[in-house]
């Protein structure tokens, strides 16, 4: 299957792109998270500041359906995505190193 967008879920006429869904989740975490200061008070207990919480946040939400890119047939077929975190992890092993680079 090759499609021009990845599809992140689909069951009956519900389909959700990838795209969207980061989008969404980004969007629910400024307005909650953000809001609620959970940046301010994880970055005080773990000890980093707050510009690293926020980043690593919004890294997890990109990276964290990627994964899902190995399943397109199985999600057209309303099948999900049986470990795409793990993929999904793969992803950001391979891809970290080239993102951290620019911040030493």
């Amino acid at each position: 299957m090759v499609a021009s967008k990845l599809l992140s879920f689909k069951r009956d006429n519900c389909i959700e792109y990838l795209d969207e869904h980061v989008d969404k989740m980004m969007e629910y975490y400024e307005k909650i998270f953000l809001v609620t200061n959970w940046n301010k008070v994880t970055s005080q207990r773990i000890g980093v500041g707050e510009e690293v919480v926020d980043l690593a946040n919004r890294m997890a939400i990109t990276y964290h359906d990627l994964g899902k890119a190995f399943f397109q047939d199985n999600i057209a077929r309303g099948k999900g995505a049986s470990y795409h975190e793990y993929f999904s992890a793969l992803i950001l092993q391979r891809t970290f190193p080239r993102i951290t680079e620019h911040y030493d």
